[in-house]
């Protein structure tokens, strides 16, 4: 009864000659289909390997280049000399440059002894 639903609701996969066998057009063509998927899959990965390295680069890039670039710096140390205590996140307000940016020139500030760390998170000049 079961396989008898079946191909009445499924006509397409059993041929008319036989009533127990799958069509085996309908077989091959769902094997080449399931080669392309595959094909593509593993095209949308290599793409995506490919893509991270891209973002890994370029995020080396940007922190040379934030190294390099002495008008971000002194853009900040501006800001210290307008204001008297300022924590990070006002400076990346104040600023809008990224916060990775923002920490990598407070500590190198820091560690030249330009900034001072206060008990209150704040930083000011020395």
């Amino acid at each position: 009864i079961f396989d008898y639903i079946r191909r009445i609701e499924n006509p397409e996969m059993y041929s008319s000659n036989s009533k127990l066998q799958l069509n085996p057009a309908l077989i091959e063509q769902l094997i080449h289909e399931q080669k392309k998927n595959r094909e593509i899959q593993e095209l949308i990965l290599k793409r995506t390997n490919i893509m991270t390295e891209m973002n890994k680069t370029l995020e080396l890039i940007k922190k040379f280049s934030v190294k390099a670039e002495p008008t971000i710096r002194n853009t900040i140390f501006n800001l210290f000399q307008a204001h008297n205590t300022l924590n990070p996140k006002e400076i990346i307000e104040k600023t809008n440059f990224d916060k990775e940016i923002v920490f990598s020139i407070i500590s190198e500030l820091h560690n030249e002894d330009l900034i001072q760390l206060t008990s209150k998170g704040r930083y000011k000049l020395k």
